[in-house]
């Protein structure tokens, strides 16, 4: 019951998590569910024989490393690789400071990212617009050591550059700090 309150809570009052790997809001939920795969487990030993029990595990645990793990190791690859290219790209620039409008793409701010020294270059920096005003940002292009990507370029290289709204469930409108 405690799972289903959980994930129905989650339901209704749905809050994006941003980024990451699973979804951070039902780990509270896991050991829950650990005892209820336990709970049935036990219900299903009493129900079948041991041997077909033991059948079901295996292959469950085979189905999960030869069917899963690939599968799971496929979407993280690439959902990471439009940011490693363009990182990638990014870092390969010949100028001594980068500039990326945080605004311009999809979770573009993951990019900047530099040595804790900033002994390498280029330097990897946010312009966001009201941050950098349109004639610093000509004046330090055409001094000819700070590049600024477009939101253009981001978006040749496989980056979003609009909001994704497909994956947004908000019944009541919690998300949003105001109407």
């Amino acid at each position: 019951m405690s799972c289903l309150f959980t994930f129905g809570f989650y339901y209704f009052f749905y809050l994006d998590q941003g980024h990451g790997w699973g979804y951070r809001y039902f780990h509270g939920a896991l050991a829950c569910l650990i005892l209820v795969a336990v709970a049935g487990w036990d219900s299903l030993g009493k129900s079948i024989d041991r041997r077909s029990t033991r059948q079901f595990l295996a292959a469950g645990v085979a189905a999960s490393f030869f069917l899963l793990l690939p599968l799971r190791c496929y979407q993280a690859e690439s959902f990471i690789r439009p940011f490693a290219r363009a990182a990638e790209e990014i870092h390969s620039i010949n100028a001594q400071v980068v500039g990326i409008d945080l605004l311009g793409t999809w979770y573009s701010a993951d990019l900047i990212r530099n040595d804790p020294f900033l002994e390498n270059t280029p330097v990897v920096a946010a312009a966001v617009p009201g941050w950098v005003t349109p004639a610093e940002v000509e004046t330090l292009a055409q001094a000819g050591k700070t590049r600024f990507i477009t939101r253009g370029e981001l978006g040749a290289l496989g980056l979003f550059t609009s909001p994704r709204r497909d994956y947004h469930y908000d019944p009541f409108g919690l998300g949003h700090a105001s109407k």
